[in-house]
C-alpha cells in the first residue's frame, strides 16, 4: 500500500532471498510510476491472475514492521467509512518519520577481499563488481554503487552479500529532522577511597571535590545539570575521569515535556455507590476481555475521572494497556498530572503540540512497550500500544474529536470504538452532556449506560441565571453586560476576588456591515466574513490569515454609516475598562 490518494493496493513480487523476512506492516521500497517510493505490506497472495509482469520489491527498509495486522484492519475500515484511500488512512495513523527513506551505506566486512573475488568471479559476477568497488573505498552508499555498477538486481546482490556476511548494510540518515537525543552522564567509577579523595581535592581542586560529594549521594548525574546547577565545568569532570574517580558515558535520553511537572498528591478516595455501580460493568468486561462501549453520563464534579483511574488500574493489573483521549491539547497537562500521580512513568503523552523530537521519543517508548498508558488528543487513538484493554474518551461530545482539515476526516470517538472492538477492549465515553448519537446508542442498548447523577460529597451545583438581553434594552440598558452581571462583577471586586468572563469570538466585532446597502466584508478565499480588530483597524480572516485595513466608507454604496456587528474579546475588554477603570484586566485569546 502506497501512502497516496489512490484507491486500491498494488501487487509486487517478493524475491526468494526476502522470503520469511517480510510481514504485514513492513516498510519496503518499490518502483512506482518511474520513481522509488516507500510502501507498506498489507497482505500476501500465493497467485495473481493475469499474465502481465509483476515488479519485485526493491528493498526492505526495516527489520520490524511499523504497524501490526490490527492497525492494518483499523486503517482499512477508516478508508471505507470516511471515503479516502487506504494509503491516506495509514499516513494519518503513522508518524511522519516512517515516510522518509534516508540513505543506506554498504560497508565491506571482509578484510582481504581479493581471494573472495576470485572465488565468486564465475558464479556471481555482479557480486564481484560490488566487492571490487568496496575494496577500493571500504564503504559506499547504495546510490553510489548504483551509479558505478548499474541498478540491475542491485538490491538482491547486496542482500545476498549481507546474508553471507561479506558486507553490512547500515542506515545513514544524513541530517534527519529528528534524532535520538543523547547526553553525557557522569557516574562514580570507584567508591573505595572516595572520602579520602574528597579531603585531598578540597585543597587543590574544590570543584572536583564538590562533584564527588554530589555523586556519592546520587551515584550518577547528567553533566549539563552539574554545570548548570552546581557550576562544575567540563574541565573538572575530565580531570576526575583522568584520575579514575568517575566515568563519563553518552546515553540516550528521553525528551519528556512533562518530566519536571509536579504531580498531584495521591489521595486514597472512597468511591461513591454510583461510582462503584458504574465500575462493575466495566470491570467485568475488562476481566473477561469482552468488547463493550459504556457511556458514563455524569454531571460535573461527580467523579468520572476517578472511575477512569480505577478502570485503568484494573487494565494494567490484567497486563494490558490503555489510551485516554482528551478533547483539547490545553487539557493534557492537568490530565497528565492526575494520572502520573497514580501511575508514574507508565504514562506517555502524544499530541500535535509536542515538538517532533518529543513525539518521536514518545512513539518509540510506546512501541517498545515501555509505556502502558497514553494520554493525548484525537491522534493518540492510533498510539502503537500492544494488548490494548481500555480506551477512555473524556468529554466525548466535543467537536474537536472530529478532524475537519485533512484527509481522512475521521472522528476519534468512532475510531476508538472500532479499535476497541478489534482488540476485545472496553471503551468509556465520559460526558456531562453526551452527544445525541451516543445518548441514542445508550437508549437503544448499543452502548451500556452508567450514570453519576450526584456530585461528590453532595456538593451543590452553582446557580445559573439566564438573562434575556432584549428585556435589558427595554429597561434602558444598552451595554453588552446585563445589570445583574455588572452588579456581580462589582461585588466580587469589592471583596478583592477575581472574575473570569468567557467570550467565544476574537477581535472587536465579528463583522462590519453597511446598513444602507447590506454589504459586509468577506474573505475572497474562504467565503466567511472578516473579523474586525480595533488595534490597527484590521479586517482579518481567522481561517487563512488574510488581513487588510478596515475602510471608513462602504466600497459598494460609499455610505459612511458602517456598523460593527457582533461582540469579540476586544469589545468585552474595552467595555470592562470603561465600567471598572480601577480593575486590572487581562485579555487571553489567540
Amino acid at each position: 500500500m502506497l501512502p497516496l490518494p489512490i484507491q486500491g493496493a498494488f501487487t509486487y513480487a517478493l524475491p526468494e532471498c526476502l522470503s520469511g523476512q517480510v510481514k504485514v506492516g513492513t516498510r519496503v521500497l518499490v518502483s512506482f510510476s518511474g520513481r522509488r517510493r516507500i510502501g507498506f505490506v498489507v497482505r500476501f497472495r500465493e497467485q495473481v491472475e493475469g499474465t502481465r509482469e509483476i515488479k519485485e520489491i526493491l528493498e526492505i527498509l526495516d527489520g520490524e514492521p511499523v504497524f501490526d495486522e490490527a492497525m492494518a484492519a483499523l486503517t482499512q475500515w477508516i478508508a471505507g467509512y470516511y471515503l479516502c484511500s487506504w494509503g491516506e488512512a495509514l499516513k494519518c495513523a503513522l508518524p511522519a518519520g516512517v515516510f522518509s527513506e534516508g540513505r543506506r551505506r554498504v560497508v565491506l566486512k571482509e578484510p582481504y577481499p581479493e581471494p573472495l573475488i576470485a572465488k565468486l568471479l564465475r558464479r556471481a559476477p555482479r557480486q564481484v563488481e560490488v566487492l571490487r568497488l568496496l575494496a577500493n573505498r571500504k564503504a559506499a552508499t547504495l546510490d553510489q554503487i548504483r551509479r558505478m555498477v548499474g541498478k540491475e538486481d542491485l538490491y538482491g546482490v547486496v542482500r545476498e552479500l549481507a546474508r553471507k556476511g561479506y558486507v553490512e548494510v547500515v542506515d545513514v540518515p544524513g541530517t534527519p529532522r529528528v534524532k535520538v537525543k543523547k547526553e553525557r552522564m557522569v557516574r562514580i567509577a570507584e567508591k573505595e577511597g572516595m572520602d579520602e579523595a574528597v579531603k585531598e581535592l578540597e585543597r587543590r581542586a574544590p570543584k572536583q571535590a564538590a562533584c564527588l560529594k554530589i555523586l556519592i549521594e546520587r551515584e550518577e548525574m547528567p553533566a549539563f545539570i552539574l554545570s548548570r546547577d552546581y557550576g562544575i565545568g567540563w574541565s573538572s569532570l575530565k580531570g576526575l575521569e583522568q584520575k579514575g574517580w568517575v566515568r563519563i558515558v553518552l546515553e540516550e535520553t528521553i525528551r519528556d515535556p512533562f518530566e519536571e511537572m509536579s504531580v498531584e498528591e495521591l489521595q486514597k478516595l472512597e468511591l461513591t455507590p454510583a461510582q462503584r455501580e458504574a465500575l462493575d460493568g466495566v470491570m467485568e468486561a475488562i476481566e473477561t476481555r469482552t468488547f463493550r462501549t459504556v457511556l458514563l453520563y455524569g454531571i460535573t464534579g461527580s467523579g468520572k475521572t476517578q472511575v477512569y483511574i480505577e478502570a485503568i488500574a484494573k487494565t494494567l493489573a490484567m497486563g494490558r494497556s490503555a489510551i485516554v483521549l482528551v478533547p483539547e491539547i490545553s487539557l493534557t497537562p492537568q490530565t497528565v498530572r492526575r494520572f502520573r500521580a497514580h501511575f508514574g512513568d507508565e504514562v506517555a503523552v502524544l499530541h500535535s503540540g509536542l515538538s517532533e523530537g518529543e513525539r518521536y521519543d514518545a512513539w518509540r517508548m510506546i512501541r517498545r512497550g515501555e509505556r502502558k498508558i497514553v494520554v493525548g488528543a484525537r491522534s493518540a487513538v492510533f498510539a502503537p500500544l500492544g494488548n490494548l484493554g481500555l480506551i477512555v474518551v473524556d468529554e466525548e461530545h466535543e467537536s474537536t474529536y472530529k478532524q475537519y482539515d485533512t484527509t481522512p476526516r475521521y472522528h476519534a470517538r468512532d475510531v476508538a470504538t472500532m479499535r476497541a472492538r478489534e482488540a476485545g477492549a472496553v471503551v468509556i465515553l465520559g460526558s456531562a452532556t453526551p452527544s445525541l448519537e451516543s445518548y441514542r446508542n445508550a437508549q437503544t442498548g448499543k452502548f451500556a449506560l452508567s450514570q453519576l447523577p450526584e456530585r461528590i460529597d453532595d456538593r451543590r451545583l452553582p446557580e445559573v441565571e439566564i438573562v434575556d438581553m432584549r428585556k435589558e434594552k427595554e429597561a434602558g440598558n444598552w451595554s453588552i453586560f446585563s445589570k445583574s452581571l455588572k452588579e456581580g462583577i462589582r461585588e466580587r471586586l469589592k471583596r478583592k476576588e477575581q472574575v473570569i468572563l468567557l467570550q467565544n469570538r476574537r477581535g472587536y466585532a465579528t463583522f462590519i456591515q453597511c446598513p444602507d446597502c447590506g454589504f459586509s466584508f468577506h474573505c475572497p478565499h474562504c467565503q466567511v466574513t472578516l473579523t474586525y480588530h480595533a488595534s490597527g483597524r484590521w479586517l482579518i480572516c481567522h481561517y487563512c490569515g488574510l488581513r487588510k485595513r478596515a475602510p471608513s466608507v462602504c466600497p459598494e454604496c460609499h455610505g459612511h454609516r458602517l456598523k460593527y456587528r457582533g461582540i469579540g474579546t476586544e469589545r468585552v475588554e474595552a467595555e470592562l475598562e470603561s465600567l471598572f477603570p480601577e480593575a486590572r484586566i487581562v485579555r487571553m485569546d489567540r
